[in-house]
């Protein structure tokens, strides 16, 4: 892989991956320094059987996992800190990544899953984000001055120490369509997302039983414009009270969405947020209060 060139496509088995195997380690090194890194420019596409042709991939039936769980068998302790390392028009798509466990320093403690730094056009779609832990930041997903999209993704029991369970943007620019976060924790803010200085889009997105310790539970945006365009807020927390979404000097921009049995809805700290025909209860300055009659299945 670390031979392909830009403009390449990888198409990879159905399997359980990891970063500290490779021809010279068939057995892995245990190293938890280990991480995939991706040329830049390839394109990399999970959900194949053995020697499938494109036709026949399908990534829900042929799971295809890139797992940080180097070590002993289902011990956190020895797993690796970031499973990749993010890199310039990089496509990842149809993938599960799950286990690291960032909890030393630096890079390390940042993105479990991904560590983006300084990283342009890196697109992630149609992959599962699970059990990661970072001990600051980005349990998941860790982007600084980084640009990204993220389609059709699914983030669940991820956690860190600080800011942004399911997602950490810093001074970057992110898009996500189609993604859905449940049972993220962070220790500070945004058990879903936070968004520092990033003109965040979040697009046809649920956020549902996300916690953070402090403020937003679901989503913490500041400094920058957001905006939320039908997106559904349920039954999220936080220890501050403001369980879906917290705004700090934010102009974000929240239209046709639903927020709902979160403690506060949406807060505002010196903030001026656009609202256009949504659903939300707990804002004093209500807009529409009625229940969203949400059925069981």
């Amino acid at each position: 892989m670390a031979a392909a060139e830009g403009g390449t496509q990888i198409w990879v088995a159905q399997g359980t991956y990891r970063p500290d195997e490779n021809s010279s380690h068939p057995n892995g090194t245990s190293l938890r320094t280990a991480t995939f890194k991706f040329p830049q420019g390839v394109a990399v596409y999970g959900g194949f059987p053995p020697g499938g042709l494109w036709e026949h991939r399908e990534p829900n039936l042929y799971h295809t996992i890139l797992t940080g769980d180097i070590g002993y068998e289902g011990i956190i302790g020895d797993n690796c800190y970031n499973v990749i390392t993010g890199a310039n028009d990089v496509i990842l798509d149809g993938f599960t990544i799950a286990d690291s466990y960032a909890n030393t320093s630096g890079n390390y403690a940042r993105g479990g899953a991904i560590h983006n730094d300084d990283v342009n056009n890196m697109t992630v779609a149609n992959c599962k984000f699970q059990n990661h832990y970072a001990l600051y930041d980005g349990g998941a997903i860790y982007n600084y001055k980084s640009s990204m999209s993220i389609i059709n993704c699914v983030f669940s029991d991820n956690r860190c120490g600080d800011d942004g369970a399911g997602v950490y943007n810093s001074n970057s620019s992110t898009t996500l369509i189609n993604c859905a976060f449940f049972n993220n924790n962070a220790t500070n803010r945004g058990g879903g997302i936070y968004n520092y200085q990033t003109p965040a889009e979040l697009i046809n997105c649920l956020f549902k039983g996300n916690h953070a310790h402090t403020n937003g539970g679901a989503a913490y945006n500041s400094y920058k414009s957001v905006k939320m365009t039908n997106c559904t807020i349920v039954g999220n927390s936080a220890g501050g009270n403001t369980g879906g979404i917290y705004n700090a000097y934010s102009t974000s921009n929240i239209a046709n969405c639903i927020v709902w049995d979160s403690g506060i809805a949406v807060y505002n700290h010196n903030s001026n947020p656009q609202y256009f025909i949504q659903r939300y209860r707990g804002l004093r300055r209500q807009r529409n209060r009625l229940g969203p009659k949400f059925r069981q299945r």
